[in-house]
């Protein structure tokens, strides 16, 4: 692995010596990092793309904070309710894995968590499909913005923190998808 003060190796009319990679007269450059470096800053640069995308598409709407920006909820959105989410825990190949949504509403009722609402939808990522991987699905509950805290000491995550639309707000359909004409 190179170091800040590792020695590097250079071409030269003698052959390879020590210093750096001589390309012309007065041109070096640096032996290039090993593969796994380059995909550990690739990897690093796309997740970091990803976050600052994440955040700009809340900037300015008040996905932070526990009732969607507005007083008593997000415009359109339930008064006083937030969207909390957590992983099923699901693996590919794996068809009985992962947590069942009435087990998780479990552990919101046994904390003093009143359920609104329950449904089971993705979290929106792209996933490796190989056996073993996590299928992305997730448990979404709503919930009164008061009780936010003690979800939150469950894993449970504000459904913000992925773009879901506040409680109550009305999506437009996807092409291909919503109520069909006879």
């Amino acid at each position: 692995m190179l170091g800040a003060n590792s020695e590097r190796l250079a071409w030269s009319e003698s052959g390879l010596k020590s210093g750096a990679s001589t390309i012309g007269p007065e041109m070096t450059m640096p032996l290039p990092l090993p593969l796994a470096a380059r995909l550990a800053l690739i990897l690093g640069a796309l997740w970091l793309a990803q976050t600052v995308i994440v955040m700009a598409a809340g900037a300015g709407q008040g996905l932070g904070s526990p009732t969607g920006g507005a007083p008593g909820g997000a415009p359109g959105g339930a008064p006083g309710r937030i969207d909390v989410f957590k992983p099923d825990g699901s693996r590919q190949c794996e068809p009985d894995s992962g947590t069942s949504i009435a087990a998780m509403r479990e552990q919101l009722t046994a904390a003093g968590i009143e359920v609104h609402a329950a449904r089971t939808t993705t979290d929106g990522m792209h996933h490796a499909q190989v056996c073993g991987a996590p299928t992305g699905r997730i448990h979404v509950f709503t919930i009164d913005a008061a009780a936010a805290e003690t979800a939150a000491d469950l894993g449970f995550l504000p459904g913000a923190a992925i773009g879901l639309p506040p409680p109550g707000a009305v999506d437009s359909p996807a092409p291909g998808e919503g109520p069909s004409t006879p």
